[in-house]
């Protein structure tokens, strides 16, 4: 559940946001909050709520009403208990009344918000709503929160190259999908053309490198077959949880060794050298 907390503004609220289950998902509703928000004041309003349910974080979604005259004034800042803040709203909009839209799931995507996935949901959360230009006022009417929890596999590295320039080798280089976190990873190959529909799985019938990779972004296959075609999936590993992502798939072909010459006979040899028969 959650429950409104007093925060910079002085403002009477219900013990608790309404809240409710749906399949699932963790829904809080703050209507009628009718905070107004300061003319030309960086400051502006911040509500706080408390979020009792502790899960983990795969989505969310935030409605906003906000009432005002030139929403291109505003900036709206929806901050995670751990003190991680994603901007909603960074003066967009122009001369446009009112905002009344949803972030997140469902609504217009918020490239920030991905950094609150896998986080827990328990704690003090905030919205806060400032009017950056003057002439132009406005309320924070209400809001809602939906938290969509569950597991969230990690990202996909952006690319995989492939270098067969040696023999019975294969090398690997790929680009983490963020550098601030220690992603592991893990590599199946098997040959044939076959796609690996699987997620990648820690055995069966396909050859698992696991630990061996670790936090590197670089590997080596050695001991393949010469001129063989082989199908692989890269996939990136969360270690805290053992969630692995859909992956990165792909096909390679080993170089092909040369053939030995083949041996000559011993008397064409001799006949071609010196101009005699040898037998035996």
């Amino acid at each position: 559940m959650a429950r409104p907390i007093n925060g910079v503004a002085e403002i009477s609220q219900p013990p608790r946001g309404a809240r409710s289950h749906l399949s699932g998902e963790l829904y809080y509703s703050f209507p009628d909050i009718n905070l107004a928000i300061p003319d030309a004041n960086s400051e502006g309003v911040q509500y706080d709520f408390y979020v009792d349910d502790d899960v983990p974080i795969a989505d969310l979604a935030i409605r906003l009403d906000i009432s005002h005259t030139w929403v291109g004034d505003l900036l709206v800042k929806l901050e995670h208990p751990d003190g991680t803040k994603v901007v909603l709203w960074n003066r967009e909009g122009g001369d446009t009344d009112d905002i009344h839209q949803t972030f997140g799931s469902g609504g217009i995507q918020v490239a920030g918000l991905w950094t609150l996935q896998g986080k827990q949901s328990r704690g003090t959360w905030s919205i806060s709503v400032s009017d950056e230009v003057t002439s132009d006022e406005g309320t924070l009417d209400g809001f809602s929160l939906t938290i969509f929890p569950g597991a969230v596999p990690p990202p996909n590295t952006d690319y995989v190259d492939v270098d067969t320039s040696e023999y019975r080798q294969a090398g690997f280089w790929w680009s983490p999908p963020d550098y601030s976190a220690s992603w592991q990873y893990r590599l199946i190959y098997t040959p044939g053309t076959q796609t690996l529909t699987e997620f990648c799985p820690t055995g069966g019938s396909y050859t698992v490198v696991d630990d061996a990779i670790g936090t590197l972004n670089e590997y080596y296959l050695a001991g393949l077959s010469s001129g063989t075609t082989y199908s692989y999936r890269l996939c990136t590993l969360d270690p805290r949880s053992g969630e692995a992502s859909r992956g990165v798939t792909g096909r390679f072909t080993t170089l092909r060794e040369p053939l030995p010459p083949t041996p000559r006979n011993l008397s064409a040899i001799s006949r071609e050298i010196f101009g005699i028969e040898l037998s035996w």
